[in-house]
């Protein structure tokens, strides 16, 4: 069956060369894998509008991940290699939403949906905002109360599994149910407009690896001592601090207009008011229109890709497929962790029926 075209409008006021005050009407003809075509009209003198077809390069969802390696951008690369070439696996947004749901699956973790130290702490480190969000997390909100409150209620949830020492055989073991059962602060990255670098020159590798991500703090070692009754002093001399991603194209995302170049982020007209741009969230953006960047359109043409465009391509590349060869692996991208001593984090806690040794 031929694949289906459709035909878009270009965010553009000009398409050079064309004479002063000559109108022009761009349309750019793409099919599911993103390979496209312009069709260029401008009105002759009796008001028609000859077309001119420009054959473009081909462009593909595939060759993004050589773009970002041709800009640096590695770790995106990376993540875009294993979701490609992972064995199909699709998240539903209620297992986006609650991770604990991918415990259960036994197909998912057999598949290899949870990465660990899939980024190094020498790479995160590497990043000016994620070295601020990190010392904002272990010099202030592990040592906030609703932090405090978190780790008295995963003492208590997790009192007979405590283990004597670190926490390293657990971690090492199942760093999702780690997570799941001691994690108890975070913060986020890139989660606002503000801090998303969205420049050409200021785009960094983590921004196209993850697009927002969090730090999370999980206790690496608790020493209990009892004090009266069920009233017990918690010490936590070390914590585990580590990044965490969900990797997938559910819901409706703009992922940047892309070309062989490299990457834009925004577009003033794709807004009604562009001014507003800085202050909207990308995470819920559908952008259907490329971006001429530029005079020159077989080079300035930038083409709009969105989660959607993923979600297409598996649906096309599986076709037909045996489903043990389906590609396309939503993932649960998690860093190596790192060791903080925290001397000074310690807590009252009640623990309920717990055997006194």
């Amino acid at each position: 069956m031929a694949e289906k075209t459709k035909f878009i409008e270009v965010y553009t006021q000009d398409v050079a060369p064309r004479k002063e005050g000559e109108a022009v009407i761009v349309k750019i003809e793409c099919n599911p894998m993103l390979v496209c075509k312009a069709k260029v009209s401008t009105p002759n003198r009796y008001g028609g509008f000859p077309k001119q077809d420009i054959p473009l390069n081909r462009f593909k969802l595939r060759d993004i991940a050589t773009v970002m390696r041709n800009h640096g951008w590695h770790m995106g690369a990376k993540a875009q290699d294993a979701w490609f070439e992972g064995d199909y696996y699709e998240f539903t947004k209620e297992q986006k939403r609650r991770n604990e749901l991918i415990l259960d699956d036994a197909e998912a973790l057999k598949k290899g949906i949870v990465q660990p130290n899939f980024v190094t702490w020498k790479w995160l480190d590497s990043f000016p905002l994620v070295k601020k969000k990190y010392q904002e997390l272990i010099t202030q909100s592990i040592y906030s109360e609703k932090a405090k409150g978190e780790l008295r209620k995963n003492i208590n949830k997790n009192k007979e599994n405590i283990p004597k020492g670190t926490f390293h055989h657990l971690a090492s073991a199942n760093i999702l149910k780690y997570h799941l059962d001691w994690s108890f602060q975070h913060i986020k990255i890139g989660d606002s407009i503000e801090e998303k670098p969205i420049r050409p020159s200021s785009i960094e590798d983590w921004f196209v690896a993850f697009g927002s991500f969090g730090l999370y703090a999980a206790p690496y070692e608790i020493i209990l001592t009892h004090k009266s009754g069920d009233i017990y002093r918690a010490k936590i001399p070390l914590i585990a601090v580590y990044a965490k991603d969900t990797y997938d194209y559910v819901g409706e995302q703009f992922l940047g207009f892309w070309n062989e170049k490299g990457v834009r982020i925004l577009a003033g007209s794709i807004f009604d008011n562009g001014k507003a741009a800085l202050g909207k969230e990308l995470n819920s953006v559908k952008v259907t229109a490329p971006l001429l960047d530029g005079d020159n359109i077989h080079i300035d043409l930038f083409l709009p890709v969105n989660n959607s465009d993923f979600r297409r391509w598996r649906e096309t590349a599986n076709k037909g497929q045996p489903k043990e060869q389906w590609k396309g692996r939503d993932m649960l991208l998690f860093s190596e962790l790192l060791i903080v001593p925290t001397p000074n984090l310690d807590i009252e806690v009640i623990i309920e029926d717990k055997v006194k040794k």
